[in-house]
């Protein structure tokens, strides 16, 4: 990745998830939309459709600022780009985050967005 992907530079933070099929990205609280950037969005895109990972974009949504985190799933079915979207809520008194199941949350092949 070049300079313009530091996270200081384009609001996301690039990781390996807990397992090794998965790429966690982490967004900038304060830049919520950071991961739609065109530079960030080619390459979420090209590790999930050449790269046989899911990517697991975590950001908080400015929507419901009061559930701790909203997950956006990106993973290849029939080499097909598909996503879900999962939220959670605040942690609880031992720390755990729940998922929160919503009808929006069905995967559907996702067709891109602006950039």
């Amino acid at each position: 990745m070049g300079k313009h992907m530091r996270p200081d530079k384009c609001g996301v933070v690039f990781g390996m998830g807990t397992s090794p099929v998965i790429v966690a990205a982490y967004v900038d609280p304060l830049r919520p939309d950071a991961w739609k950037k065109r530079a960030v969005w080619t390459f979420i895109e090209q590790v999930v459709m050449n790269g046989d990972f899911n990517v697991v974009i975590s950001v908080v949504d400015p929507a419901k600022p009061e559930d701790a985190l909203k997950r956006i799933i990106f993973y290849k079915e029939n080499n097909l780009l598909m996503r879900v979207d999962k939220s959670f809520t605040p942690p609880d008194k031992d720390g755990v985050n729940w998922v929160i199941h919503s009808p929006d949350d069905n995967p559907h092949v996702y067709g891109g967005h602006k950039c």
